[in-house]
């Protein structure tokens, strides 16, 4: 049972050291405003989720034989590559936009930056409902896909990281003083 406060012992470092307790006290004091831009992140998703549901709902549906036009023509096997026959299956990608959930949740996958490009190119070969997407039908929607990374991710983590760093100067300034 005391083991479980062994994992407590580097805390004590906090204790010791000024300046890491100026960086603590630093992030601390940031907080409320990055959870006003963490507020308005999610605002901003919101918005921009339900603009790709708009856009998208339903065309990310595929295949897995990409020579079938459609989900009518999708049944049956097929043989792939190596020989082997494979059933054919009409199949929605895990990041998609049937939903404002889904939606939400792919715009926050792709501000991680991990994927991003998969997600648009898929938007970007999206064409109608239960029909295969062929490569670059909409390249338009490349354009929500480019607005969101610029101001969704890169704009975000830039507040995000002023605020810490201003709330750091502050701290900094005013122990001079």
């Amino acid at each position: 049972m005391l083991r479980v406060f062994r994992a407590f012992r580097p805390l004590r470092v906090l204790g010791k050291d000024k300046d890491l307790q100026k960086i603590l006290r630093a992030l601390i004091s940031a907080l409320p405003a990055v959870m006003n831009i963490v507020f308005m992140a999610i605002c901003f998703y919101f918005v921009m989720g339900i603009m790709g549901v708009s856009l998208m709902m339903g065309t990310f549906w595929r295949c897995n034989d990409d020579t079938v036009t459609g989900f009518n023509t999708c049944i049956g096997s097929y043989t792939n590559d190596l020989g082997i026959p494979i059933p054919r299956m009409w199949f929605n990608p895990d990041m998609n936009f049937d939903n404002t959930a889904n939606a939400m949740m792919t715009l926050f996958k792709m501000a991680t930056l991990n994927n991003w490009a998969v997600v648009m190119h898929d938007g970007m070969s999206a064409s109608e409902i239960d029909t295969q997407p062929s490569r670059f039908t909409s390249p338009a929607n490349a354009i929500f896909f480019l607005f969101h990374i610029v101001i969704g991710s890169l704009f975000v983590l830039q507040l995000i990281i002023s605020v810490i760093i201003d709330n750091f100067s502050k701290e900094m300034h005013g122990d001079r003083t």
